[in-house]
């Protein structure tokens, strides 16, 4: 695309007093919550139009906004701006309330697994509870019992460490998608290390790297998830009296780049040396 007239369209927009008209005001402030130094004013701004003038639009459209917001929600929590956590399921609750998240009437299972990541993040377990079970039956039927269950165990492990009931449900998962099979396998290899299943965990290890090897998962999440299982071994055979071995081991999992997993596996070290 060339933008080479971006900026002369914005002094326009300024001169002709546009910006009182919401499809014009909306856009403005979503160019300079990208582009402006003070990003925290243009979301305030864009948060503030989306929330006062989002019924004016499409459905469609007012989602891709939505979106947009999300997005810049999601790189200011990359960057340790946790308050941006809060925003983000703020936004995801008024897009539901609108309905603009239902295409048809359906909720893509993407959608519906990153509110209840936002949620569970922000510990608002009852509202993800209630959302879990209410918006089940806006899923696709193929789709609908396997997330629903894997997002009901994720629930159970992150709000009260229930493990039984966490391991059910990820037993009835059947997911085609093999990202989603993946997430539901790295949730069950933390059950098990947290339960003391060393030998279960063991087996499931194995089992996680060859699922690795024989599906055609490429780029950042093949290495991602061969990272996970190599660092979790590592975890298992790691002498607790080896001062030298668990500071080695910190300091790879602190330096490796493609490691989703990294603060979990620092956590299970730092217990392990209380």
């Amino acid at each position: 695309y060339d933008f080479s007239w971006i900026e002369q369209i914005i002094e326009h927009i300024k001169e002709k007093k546009w910006l009182s008209v919401p499809a014009i005001s909306l856009y403005y402030s979503a160019y300079q919550l990208y582009n402006s130094k003070e990003e925290t004013d243009s979301f305030e701004s864009l948060k503030r139009q989306i929330l006062v003038h989002g019924s004016l639009f499409p459905p469609d459209e007012i989602k891709d906004i939505y979106v947009l917001a999300i997005n810049y929600c999601i790189r200011q929590v990359n960057n340790s701006q946790k308050i941006y956590l809060q925003e983000s399921l703020d936004l995801y609750k008024a897009g539901l309330a609108s309905g603009c998240f239902l295409e048809n009437g359906i909720l893509s299972k993407f959608t519906y697994t990153n509110i209840v990541a936002n949620g569970l993040m922000v510990q608002d377990f009852d509202w993800v509870a209630n959302f879990i079970r209410e918006y089940k039956s806006s899923l696709k039927k193929e789709e609908r019992n396997s997330s629903f269950c894997f997002n009901m165990a994720r629930l159970e492990y992150t709000s009260n460490k229930n493990y039984t009931a966490a391991i059910e449900y990820l037993q009835k998962v059947n997911d085609k998608d093999v990202l989603n099979t993946l997430n539901a396998k790295v949730l069950q290899l933390r059950i098990y290390f947290e339960i003391k299943a060393f030998d279960l965990l063991d087996s499931h290890l194995e089992a996680m790297a060859n699922f690795v090897r024989r599906k055609q998962v490429i780029g950042f999440h093949k290495e991602n998830y061969t990272n996970i299982v190599k660092f979790t071994k590592k975890l298992l055979k790691l002498n607790p009296f080896d001062t030298q071995a668990h500071i080695q081991l910190v300091k790879d999992i602190q330096q490796e780049k493609v490691l989703s997993e990294r603060d979990w596996l620092l956590k299970q070290l730092m217990d392990a040396n209380k």
